[in-house]
């Protein structure tokens, strides 16, 4: 499958955003990372608000996504989260969001979409 186009998204649902957007938070800053064991693998995270209809996308920074990436998408989200959710939150789940990035006119079929706690066990997805 050499070649094949892969799309790597994902989001917090609209209650984690609210919440950030009741702070003045409107949208996650673009940033870029590389792979440590290989700099030339870089990677670019979108601006976006990272809900299911404005996802964060990932995107190979020099080249098309490949699928051998789609083995690495996790841990580029974990990387996102590391930076962007406060340390006080607890991750609760992880599932899969359908019909996501509609303020980009529908354009991918799924996300991954993520659920944290606060310290009361409040949930924010």
């Amino acid at each position: 499958m050499a070649g094949t186009k892969v799309t790597v998204t994902f989001a917090l649902t609209m209650g984690f955003v609210g919440a950030l957007s009741a702070v003045g938070a409107q949208a996650f800053e673009s940033f870029e990372v590389s792979d440590h064991d290989k700099p030339s693998l870089r990677y670019r995270f979108s601006r976006a608000e990272a809900t299911s209809d404005d996802p964060i996308v990932i995107t190979a920074i020099g080249r098309e996504l490949e699928v051998a990436d789609r083995e690495n998408h996790v841990d580029l989200q974990k990387v996102w989260l590391r930076q962007n959710i406060p340390k006080k939150m607890k991750f609760a789940s992880r599932f899969l969001v359908t019909e996501c990035g509609e303020k980009h006119h529908g354009k991918w079929d799924a996300c991954d979409a993520y659920t944290y706690s606060d310290s009361k066990g409040k949930e924010a997805t």
